[in-house]
């Protein structure tokens, strides 16, 4: 209801009905000037006609003054009608409209009346307005809400099971087709493949030539890393399908975000405000619309959406000992936004997911029964799995270690804490007995593969911020305060061991108790320098 008094008001403003006599009222309309002016005394006569009106027995002026291609439009109460006039009015001055044949025949037969529908585009004179914008603004304007279309990417993930389903089916028809056919038809078939075996090569590799030129196509270099990488999904498409699931954990932690007074809150702001700060010649870091959430949750884990949606659980404090190594953990995840990692998997997927319905329609095509097609099913999605997609997502893990250490350098964070940070995870799965999953069984690389590879591109780090002009690191490193921890802890663990044999009288070694998570907390993350340099002393 408040559009339609608010268009209303506006055409009023906008637009005022005056006669087609005057040329300062057509400027608008520049192109058609010197066809008024060849009509200027018909069109008086016709307008001064009864003082204000259009009448029938004027027809024969009217259907002169039209010959030469005139618009009319459609003058009604309706909002969609005052979009179309806007819309034509904008359109005038770039190009010369046409005219449906039984549209002005009808309208030359029964004449022009003040009370009729149709009026003479010629007739709206511009009021401060420019044609070209509201020509833009028209078709932009709704006169109901847009219905919210599902993006591409969830559409494609939605479909899967469909796309699955269609493979194994036409493959079994074509199995069962086959064996419905007889002897002497089989052989026929076999020969006419054996004779026109070329022809039938030369449109598979036809087929294959064009899927790999629209592959090759929807290839992109990363502006940061200079890698070539597979992006079938805009960047449009692909923040649509973040938009619907940050919705999704909007819902899943409702009641549960810490408010921007809290402590943990605050540190994490002060960090990423570092990295980002600092990181803006970096391209995506200005661009991104960054928004942090705390979530109350004992899980240790911290996540960035592709909208810029930065979510951090409070179990990570846990796992942090500094500030250092809570900006290479926040860097990392940045990365994963900033190198687009998100559509880059996805689009993978969607490959790997082409080339498995071809190999899913043979198998079912080729296996003589149904279980023996199922297994095959089975053993092919194991090895496509892990094979091809979780060794691609430690590829792209590694890749976000890498540039998250440089976000972190160049932000003047002691970058030699983040090996130190996958070695207090590792030790918190062997304390608390988890259970350690081979690597290539997993979608991340192991702590111990993640160390040895931090520890590598430390030096370089270390270099770039250096070139940053930044304070100079402490003279302690950290890592190595981490490993004299682990050797006092490992002195104290025998002692214990050794005074309760003693006491038992005994040599056998103590009954074993499943550690828990109290004891996790009794680790120490460091130690005082004093204590580490002087070990002995401290025994």
């Amino acid at each position: 209801m408040k559009t339609g008094f608010w268009l209303r008001a506006a055409r009023k403003h906008l637009f005022t009905w005056r006669t087609c006599s005057s040329l300062q009222n057509i400027s608008a309309l520049s192109e058609r000037t010197q066809m008024w002016r060849n009509y200027k005394i018909k069109i008086q006569r016709l307008t001064t006609c009864n003082g204000h009106g259009y009448s029938s027995r004027d027809s024969q002026v009217w259907r002169t003054c039209v010959q030469h291609n005139l618009e009319l439009v459609p003058r009604t109460r309706h909002h969609s009608t005052f979009r179309t006039v806007v819309h034509n009015a904008g359109l005038a001055s770039r190009r010369v409209p046409t005219i449906k044949a039984s549209t002005l025949s009808s309208l030359l037969n029964r004449g022009f009346s003040y009370n009729s529908r149709y009026m003479p585009a010629c007739v709206l004179s511009k009021k401060g307005f420019i044609a070209e914008e509201f020509a833009d603004l028209s078709r932009n304007f709704h006169a109901s809400s847009r219905v919210l279309a599902l993006p591409i990417p969830l559409l494609l993930i939605l479909l899967k099971p469909v796309k699955k389903l269609t493979a194994m089916l036409l493959g079994r028809s074509i199995r069962k087709w086959w064996q419905a056919l007889p002897p002497d038809k089989q052989e026929l078939l076999k020969d006419t493949v054996r004779r026109n075996k070329w022809r039938i090569l030369l449109g598979i590799c036809s087929l294959s030539g064009l899927i790999a030129i629209y592959f090759w196509s929807h290839l992109d270099k990363s502006p940061i890393t200079g890698r070539t990488r597979l992006l079938m999904f805009s960047k449009r498409q692909f923040l649509q399908l973040a938009e619907f699931e940050y919705q999704t954990v909007l819902e899943s932690y409702k009641d549960k975000f810490l408010p921007v007074t809290d402590p943990m809150y605050e540190t994490i702001q002060f960090v990423f405000n570092q990295l980002i700060e600092k990181n803006k010649d970096i391209p995506g870091v200005s661009e991104t619309k960054w928004s942090i959430n705390v979530v109350e949750d004992p899980e240790i884990n911290a996540f960035v959406m592709p909208n810029g949606q930065v979510f951090v659980l409070t179990g990570l404090f846990k796992a942090v000992a500094d500030t250092d190594q809570l900006a290479c953990i926040l860097g990392h995840e940045m990365a994963h936004c900033l190198l687009a990692h998100g559509a880059e998997h996805a689009s993978i997927i969607q490959l790997l997911d082409f080339v498995s319905l071809v190999f899913l329609t043979l198998i079912w095509a080729v296996f003589p029964r149904d279980s023996l097609a199922a297994l095959g099913q089975w053993i092919q999605s194991k090895l496509t799995q892990y094979m091809f997609d979780r060794p691609y997502s430690r590829k792209l893990e590694i890749e976000a270690d890498e540039v998250g250490l440089r976000l972190a350098a160049k932000a003047c964070m002691d970058v030699r804490a983040s090996s130190v940070y996958w070695q207090q995870l590792e030790l918190m799965k062997i304390v608390s007995g988890t259970f350690q999953i081979p690597e290539w069984f997993s979608t991340h690389p192991s702590n111990d593969h993640r160390v040895e590879h931090l520890d590598k591109l430390i030096p370089e780090a270390i270099k770039l911020r250096e070139d940053c002009s930044c304070p100079s690191l402490p003279s302690v490193d950290p890592r190595l305060v981490f490993k004299l921890t682990m050797q006092e802890m490992l002195k104290l663990s025998k002692k214990r061991e050794e005074a309760i044999s003693t006491d038992s009288g005994t040599k056998q070694l103590p009954q074993y108790h499943e550690p828990g998570p109290a004891l996790i907390e009794r680790i120490p993350t460091v130690v005082s320098v004093q204590a580490l340099q002087n070990p002995q002393k401290k025994s």
